[in-house]
């Protein structure tokens, strides 16, 4: 995946999670919407963090994973200024294809 792509899915998903926590934060403390209007807005928003926070939640969760087994291994300085000069595994990108921005499209168009 393209620097571009990743840093549009970042911003996607960031601004999803904070429309979201507005629109829920003020339907519960200021004025409760009708459930014709809360429900396909709040579907429309958790499913776009559902589908496109997949493909982050695995890169997370193979980072984690990472940090443990390295963890338990004795490493050398010359093998951490390797693994930093490569930068390989460093700035791998989210999973997220064309599949993951369809369904997205789709969930948005129907709660529309």
């Amino acid at each position: 995946m393209k620097p571009d792509r990743g840093r549009m899915l970042g911003w996607t998903v960031a601004a999803a999670s904070a429309i979201a926590a507005l629109f829920h934060l003020y339907a519960a403390g200021i004025s409760p919407f009708t459930a014709l209007i809360q429900r396909p807005v709040h579907l429309a928003l958790m499913a776009t963090l559902g589908f496109l926070g997949v493909g982050v939640q695995r890169k997370i969760q193979r980072e984690k994973s990472d940090r443990g087994t390295e963890a338990s291994a004795p490493h050398s300085e010359e093998a951490e200024q390797e693994q930093a000069a490569d930068g390989s595994e460093m700035f791998e990108e989210p999973r997220v294809n064309w599949l993951n921005w369809m369904f997205v499209s789709l969930m948005v168009a129907v709660c529309l």
